[in-house]
């Protein structure tokens, strides 16, 4: 079933849409992948999913976005993920900053520990073909404490056609001890994929595991395949 989430999400980034100024720009992207990934743990039970993501950049700075996935194959078809984010960016010389908000929507999330539905606020940089984001969340773990994540991407290498992408992130969470000391446990994810474009495709392959197991037979490392367009 949908999530209210999920058709709030796709109604702003409509309402974004229609709204938008001419000098906005405005992208669709569809990906079919083999697996739901996401810091290193599938979203969809390792089923394939269709995910559909629009976006809009305004000259201002201001953007906005929501997608969704949906999960077919073992389980019924249904949305195993969805996210709607809004935020701003401003360059300075060859390096852009950003602020934003986002929520997620993890429906096939398989580990209690997390919730299906949590909101995170995020800063970030990024220069040429690298970004480092961290991102900080109230209720991404139950309880009244907050859970950071520090994320870093990189384009390692290009060939004509051929990229090398890079992926290391660092989770800093409330401890699964509920003994009262406030203390934090640390998670480390990490993928690294391949990818090449083929006409208006973009097609790769990646890699991607977490130290915070998934129950069996989802645990990783994670082997996946995705091929998407932009329009």
């Amino acid at each position: 079933m949908l999530s209210i989430a999920v058709y709030l999400g796709l109604a702003i980034i409509l309402l974004f849409v229609g709204a938008a100024p001419a000098s906005a720009q405005v992208a669709m992207n569809v990906t079919l992948a083999s697996n739901d990934v996401y810091r290193g743990r599938s979203l969809s039970m390792d089923d394939p999913a269709l995910s559909l993501a629009l976006g809009m950049d305004d000259p201002s700075g201001v953007y906005a976005g929501a997608s969704v996935a949906i999960a077919a194959g073992d389980k019924d078809v249904r949305i195993s993920s969805s996210s709607q984010y809004v935020g701003y960016a401003r360059r300075s010389g060859r390096v852009s900053m950003e602020i934003g908000a986002i929520h997620r929507n993890h429906s096939d999330s398989l580990d209690p520990e997390y919730r299906k539905d949590f909101f995170e606020a995020y800063i970030g940089l990024a220069h040429k073909t690298s970004s480092v984001r961290l991102y900080v969340s109230p209720d991404y773990i139950p309880g009244n404490r907050l859970t950071t994540y520090l994320s870093v991407d990189t384009e390692l290498a290009r060939v004509k056609d051929w990229s090398i992408t890079g992926h290391t992130g660092l989770t800093l969470k409330p401890s699964r001890r509920d003994d009262g000391t406030g203390d934090y446990d640390t998670e480390f994810d990490w993928s690294l994929g391949v990818g090449r474009t083929i006409g208006e495709f973009n097609v790769g392959l990646g890699i991607a595991d977490s130290n915070d197991s998934d129950p069996e037979p989802f645990d990783g490392p994670l082997l996946y395949a995705t091929i998407s367009r932009a329009f």
